[in-house]
Protein backbone atom coordinates (compact mmCIF):
# COMPACT_ATOMS: atom_id res chain seq x y z
CA UNK A 1 0.00 0.00 0.00
CA UNK A 2 2.75 2.46 0.97
CA UNK A 3 4.68 1.51 -2.16
CA UNK A 4 1.70 2.43 -4.35
CA UNK A 5 1.20 5.74 -2.52
CA UNK A 6 4.88 6.55 -2.98
CA UNK A 7 4.63 5.84 -6.71
CA UNK A 8 1.58 8.08 -7.03
CA UNK A 9 3.35 10.88 -5.16
CA UNK A 10 6.39 10.55 -7.45
CA UNK A 11 4.18 10.76 -10.53
CA UNK A 12 2.47 13.90 -9.18
CA UNK A 13 5.81 15.56 -8.39
CA UNK A 14 7.25 14.74 -11.83
CA UNK A 15 4.05 15.68 -13.65
CA UNK A 16 3.52 19.06 -11.93
CA UNK A 17 6.13 21.03 -13.92
CA UNK A 18 4.76 19.69 -17.20
CA UNK A 19 1.24 20.73 -16.22
CA UNK A 20 2.46 24.27 -15.48
CA UNK A 21 4.41 24.46 -18.73
CA UNK A 22 1.23 23.79 -20.68
CA UNK A 23 -0.59 26.70 -18.99
CA UNK A 24 -0.63 29.99 -20.90
CA UNK A 25 -2.61 33.11 -20.13
CA UNK A 26 -2.94 36.81 -20.87
CA UNK A 27 -3.49 39.52 -18.27
CA UNK A 28 -3.87 43.27 -17.88
CA UNK A 29 -2.03 44.95 -15.02
CA UNK A 30 -2.86 48.52 -13.94
CA UNK A 31 -6.10 49.14 -15.83
CA UNK A 32 -8.10 51.30 -13.35
CA UNK A 33 -11.56 50.59 -12.00
CA UNK A 34 -12.33 54.35 -11.98
CA UNK A 35 -10.89 57.25 -13.96
CA UNK A 36 -11.51 60.92 -14.77
CA UNK A 37 -12.62 61.59 -18.39
CA UNK A 38 -9.98 63.72 -20.08
CA UNK A 39 -7.09 61.87 -18.43
CA UNK A 40 -4.60 59.36 -19.89
CA UNK A 41 -4.69 55.70 -18.86
CA UNK A 42 -1.53 53.57 -18.80
CA UNK A 43 -1.36 49.84 -18.10
CA UNK A 44 0.60 46.71 -18.97
CA UNK A 45 -0.34 43.66 -21.03
CA UNK A 46 1.36 40.48 -19.84
CA UNK A 47 1.61 36.86 -20.93
CA UNK A 48 2.10 33.81 -18.73
CA UNK A 49 3.68 30.48 -19.66
CA UNK A 50 5.14 31.62 -23.00
CA UNK A 51 8.06 29.16 -23.11
CA UNK A 52 7.24 27.93 -26.66
CA UNK A 53 6.35 31.34 -28.10
CA UNK A 54 8.44 33.06 -30.77
CA UNK A 55 5.86 35.24 -32.62
CA UNK A 56 2.57 36.80 -31.59
CA UNK A 57 -0.26 39.15 -32.45
CA UNK A 58 -2.51 40.19 -29.54
CA UNK A 59 -5.50 42.46 -30.15
CA UNK A 60 -7.35 44.72 -27.71
CA UNK A 61 -10.79 46.30 -28.01
CA UNK A 62 -11.96 49.42 -26.18
CA UNK A 63 -15.60 50.51 -25.85
CA UNK A 64 -17.22 53.41 -24.00
CA UNK A 65 -20.72 53.99 -22.64
CA UNK A 66 -20.70 57.33 -24.50
CA UNK A 67 -18.49 59.32 -26.84
CA UNK A 68 -16.90 58.46 -30.19
CA UNK A 69 -14.04 56.02 -30.77
CA UNK A 70 -11.00 57.82 -32.16
CA UNK A 71 -12.17 61.17 -30.77
CA UNK A 72 -13.30 60.79 -27.14
CA UNK A 73 -11.44 57.55 -26.40
CA UNK A 74 -8.62 55.92 -28.34
CA UNK A 75 -5.50 53.79 -28.14
CA UNK A 76 -2.10 55.36 -28.66
CA UNK A 77 -0.02 53.32 -31.11
CA UNK A 78 3.78 53.16 -31.34
CA UNK A 79 5.84 54.80 -29.95
CA UNK A 80 3.48 55.92 -27.13
CA UNK A 81 2.55 52.28 -26.58
CA UNK A 82 5.88 50.48 -26.27
CA UNK A 83 7.52 47.19 -25.37
CA UNK A 84 9.97 46.92 -22.45
CA UNK A 85 13.52 47.92 -23.27
CA UNK A 86 15.94 45.18 -24.29
CA UNK A 87 18.00 43.87 -21.40
CA UNK A 88 15.40 44.60 -18.73
CA UNK A 89 14.35 40.92 -18.65
CA UNK A 90 10.72 41.98 -18.78
CA UNK A 91 9.95 41.53 -22.45
CA UNK A 92 8.82 38.10 -23.60
CA UNK A 93 11.73 37.80 -26.06
CA UNK A 94 14.49 39.38 -23.98
CA UNK A 95 16.34 36.07 -23.72
CA UNK A 96 15.84 35.18 -27.37
CA UNK A 97 18.41 35.48 -30.21
CA UNK A 98 20.62 38.57 -30.06
CA UNK A 99 18.80 40.54 -32.76
CA UNK A 100 18.01 44.27 -32.70
CA UNK A 101 14.54 44.61 -31.09
CA UNK A 102 12.74 46.19 -34.03
CA UNK A 103 10.04 43.58 -34.41
CA UNK A 104 7.51 45.05 -31.96
CA UNK A 105 4.71 47.18 -33.42
CA UNK A 106 1.60 48.67 -31.78
CA UNK A 107 -1.04 49.63 -34.34
CA UNK A 108 -4.09 51.66 -33.28
CA UNK A 109 -7.34 51.66 -35.27
CA UNK A 110 -11.12 51.86 -34.80
CA UNK A 111 -14.34 50.30 -36.10
CA UNK A 112 -16.65 53.23 -36.83
CA UNK A 113 -19.81 51.13 -37.21
CA UNK A 114 -19.47 49.63 -33.73
CA UNK A 115 -17.77 52.64 -32.13
CA UNK A 116 -14.89 50.40 -30.99
CA UNK A 117 -11.25 51.40 -30.69
CA UNK A 118 -8.69 48.72 -31.60
CA UNK A 119 -5.04 48.02 -30.83
CA UNK A 120 -2.81 45.28 -32.26
CA UNK A 121 0.37 44.31 -30.41
CA UNK A 122 2.66 42.17 -32.56
CA UNK A 123 6.22 40.93 -32.87
CA UNK A 124 7.20 38.48 -35.63
CA UNK A 125 10.93 39.22 -35.55
CA UNK A 126 11.81 35.78 -34.19
CA UNK A 127 9.30 33.83 -36.28
CA UNK A 128 10.76 30.45 -37.19
CA UNK A 129 13.56 30.69 -34.63
CA UNK A 130 13.68 28.64 -31.45
CA UNK A 131 13.14 30.78 -28.34
CA UNK A 132 12.91 28.06 -25.71
CA UNK A 133 14.10 30.16 -22.78
CA UNK A 134 11.59 33.01 -23.08
CA UNK A 135 10.44 34.33 -19.71
CA UNK A 136 7.48 32.33 -18.34
CA UNK A 137 5.86 35.52 -16.95
CA UNK A 138 6.63 38.45 -19.19
CA UNK A 139 5.31 41.70 -20.59
CA UNK A 140 4.16 42.33 -24.11
CA UNK A 141 3.70 46.11 -23.88
CA UNK A 142 2.90 49.21 -21.86
CA UNK A 143 -0.34 50.47 -23.43
CA UNK A 144 -1.58 54.07 -23.43
CA UNK A 145 -5.24 55.16 -23.81
CA UNK A 146 -6.26 58.78 -24.36
CA UNK A 147 -9.68 60.17 -23.36
CA UNK A 148 -11.58 63.45 -23.50
CA UNK A 149 -14.31 64.85 -21.24
CA UNK A 150 -16.85 63.24 -23.60
CA UNK A 151 -15.82 59.66 -22.74
CA UNK A 152 -17.87 57.44 -20.42
CA UNK A 153 -17.30 54.10 -18.71
CA UNK A 154 -14.54 52.17 -20.53
CA UNK A 155 -14.60 48.43 -21.26
CA UNK A 156 -11.34 46.72 -22.30
CA UNK A 157 -11.22 43.21 -23.77
CA UNK A 158 -8.95 40.89 -25.74
CA UNK A 159 -9.85 40.44 -29.42
CA UNK A 160 -9.94 36.75 -30.29
CA UNK A 161 -10.41 37.40 -34.02
CA UNK A 162 -6.77 38.52 -34.47
CA UNK A 163 -5.07 36.46 -31.74
CA UNK A 164 -1.95 34.58 -32.88
CA UNK A 165 0.55 32.82 -30.61
CA UNK A 166 3.03 30.90 -32.74
CA UNK A 167 5.62 28.24 -31.95
CA UNK A 168 8.91 27.94 -33.88
CA UNK A 169 7.28 25.54 -36.38
CA UNK A 170 4.83 28.28 -37.42
CA UNK A 171 1.87 26.57 -35.78
CA UNK A 172 -0.10 27.69 -32.76
CA UNK A 173 1.56 26.99 -29.42
CA UNK A 174 0.28 23.80 -27.71
CA UNK A 175 -1.79 25.68 -25.11
CA UNK A 176 -3.41 28.03 -27.64
CA UNK A 177 -6.80 26.30 -27.88
CA UNK A 178 -7.26 26.38 -24.10
CA UNK A 179 -6.27 30.03 -23.89
CA UNK A 180 -8.56 30.96 -26.78
CA UNK A 181 -11.53 29.19 -25.17
CA UNK A 182 -11.02 31.13 -21.94
CA UNK A 183 -10.04 34.48 -23.49
CA UNK A 184 -12.91 36.43 -21.89
CA UNK A 185 -11.75 35.40 -18.42
CA UNK A 186 -8.60 37.49 -18.89
CA UNK A 187 -10.52 40.75 -19.46
CA UNK A 188 -10.24 43.34 -16.65
CA UNK A 189 -13.25 44.99 -14.94
CA UNK A 190 -14.57 48.19 -16.60
CA UNK A 191 -13.16 51.62 -15.74
CA UNK A 192 -16.04 53.73 -14.39
CA UNK A 193 -15.97 57.43 -15.32
CA UNK A 194 -15.87 59.76 -12.31
CA UNK A 195 -16.20 63.56 -12.85
CA UNK A 196 -13.52 65.91 -11.52
CA UNK A 197 -14.18 67.34 -8.03
CA UNK A 198 -13.61 70.85 -9.43
CA UNK A 199 -16.31 70.34 -12.05
CA UNK A 200 -18.71 69.08 -9.40
CA UNK A 201 -17.99 72.13 -7.23
CA UNK A 202 -18.57 74.51 -10.14
CA UNK A 203 -21.84 72.72 -10.85
CA UNK A 204 -23.02 73.13 -7.25
CA UNK A 205 -21.67 76.68 -6.69
CA UNK A 206 -24.81 78.55 -7.93
CA UNK A 207 -27.06 76.40 -5.74
CA UNK A 208 -24.84 76.94 -2.68
CA UNK A 209 -24.72 80.69 -3.34
CA UNK A 210 -28.52 80.81 -3.50
CA UNK A 211 -28.80 79.00 -0.17
CA UNK A 212 -26.33 81.39 1.51
CA UNK A 213 -28.09 84.48 0.13
CA UNK A 214 -31.46 83.12 1.28
CA UNK A 215 -30.17 82.49 4.80
CA UNK A 216 -28.62 85.95 5.05
CA UNK A 217 -31.82 87.59 3.81
CA UNK A 218 -33.90 85.58 6.25
CA UNK A 219 -31.60 86.58 9.15
CA UNK A 220 -31.78 90.26 8.15
CA UNK A 221 -35.58 90.18 8.02
CA UNK A 222 -35.77 88.47 11.42
CA UNK A 223 -33.46 91.10 12.89
CA UNK A 224 -35.59 93.97 11.56
CA UNK A 225 -38.77 92.31 12.88
CA UNK A 226 -37.18 91.84 16.31
CA UNK A 227 -36.02 95.45 16.41
CA UNK A 228 -39.48 96.70 15.41
CA UNK A 229 -41.13 94.67 18.15
CA UNK A 230 -38.62 95.95 20.69
CA UNK A 231 -39.27 99.58 19.83
CA UNK A 232 -43.05 99.09 19.79
CA UNK A 233 -43.03 97.61 23.29
CA UNK A 234 -40.70 100.20 24.90
CA UNK A 235 -41.32 103.87 24.05
CA UNK A 236 -38.94 105.20 26.75
CA UNK A 237 -35.65 104.18 25.18
CA UNK A 238 -33.01 106.75 26.25
CA UNK A 239 -29.47 107.70 25.43
CA UNK A 240 -27.29 109.00 28.23
CA UNK A 241 -25.69 112.14 26.74
CA UNK A 242 -23.58 112.65 29.87
CA UNK A 243 -21.70 109.37 29.60
CA UNK A 244 -22.20 108.99 25.84
CA UNK A 245 -22.99 105.30 26.28
CA UNK A 246 -25.71 103.24 24.63
CA UNK A 247 -28.41 101.43 26.55
CA UNK A 248 -28.93 97.79 25.62
CA UNK A 249 -29.06 97.47 21.87
CA UNK A 250 -29.08 99.81 18.91
CA UNK A 251 -31.19 102.99 18.88
CA UNK A 252 -32.88 104.81 16.06
CA UNK A 253 -32.41 108.56 16.63
CA UNK A 254 -35.03 109.56 14.07
CA UNK A 255 -37.88 108.17 16.17
CA UNK A 256 -39.70 110.58 18.55
CA UNK A 257 -39.51 108.06 21.39
CA UNK A 258 -35.70 108.41 21.63
CA UNK A 259 -35.04 111.22 24.24
CA UNK A 260 -31.95 112.40 26.02
CA UNK A 261 -32.10 112.99 29.79
CA UNK A 262 -31.42 116.73 29.41
CA UNK A 263 -34.29 117.06 26.94
CA UNK A 264 -36.55 115.18 29.34
CA UNK A 265 -35.66 117.58 32.28
CA UNK A 266 -36.31 120.60 30.09
CA UNK A 267 -39.71 119.25 29.17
Amino acid sequence: MLRHLGSIGLILIIGAPFARADTMGLSVNGFPTTYTPGSTLTFEVEITGAADLNAYNVGLELNSSKGTAGNDFYFEGSPSTYRPLAGTNRYVFDSGPAVSPVGFVATADKIASTNTALLNLSDFLYEGEFVSDASPDAMLATVVIGTTAGAGDLTLSFDGSVLELLAPNGQAVPAFSTLEANLNSFNPPPAVAVPEPASFTLLCAPMLAGIVIGLVGYGFRRRRQSRSLHLAGDTTHYIDDETDSQVDGPTILSLPSCWTKSARRAA
